[in-house]
């Protein structure tokens, strides 16, 4: 009976690659899983803001272009500080 039950636990506590290996394969895919979301998540967070920040200029551009436009096709001189047409200019897009 003594002897039976030592080999009943001695079973038990055989190393066992498999399980080892299992384990360890799981947790290196959960580490690159994660490493690699966070990468994404900060590469794709750059890039759209920085693209935000193209977008914004080019429309900024694009309204003091029309605005100069209107000044010199109205006869006077362009001025940045003069906000009454850039005013004018977003009310009427609002």
């Amino acid at each position: 009976m003594l002897r039976s039950l030592q080999t009943l636990f001695s079973l038990h506590r055989q190393f066992s690659l498999i399980r080892w290996f299992s384990v360890l394969s799981l947790l290196c895919i959960i580490a690159t899983c994660v490493v690699s979301s966070y990468l994404l998540s900060q590469f794709l967070t750059q890039q759209m803001l920085h693209r935000d920040g193209e977008i914004m200029l080019e429309f900024v551009q694009s309204v003091m272009d029309t605005e100069n436009e209107k000044a010199r096709a109205a006869g006077r001189e362009p001025n940045i500080r003069d906000s009454h047409g850039l005013t004018g200019f977003l009310c009427q897009v609002h």
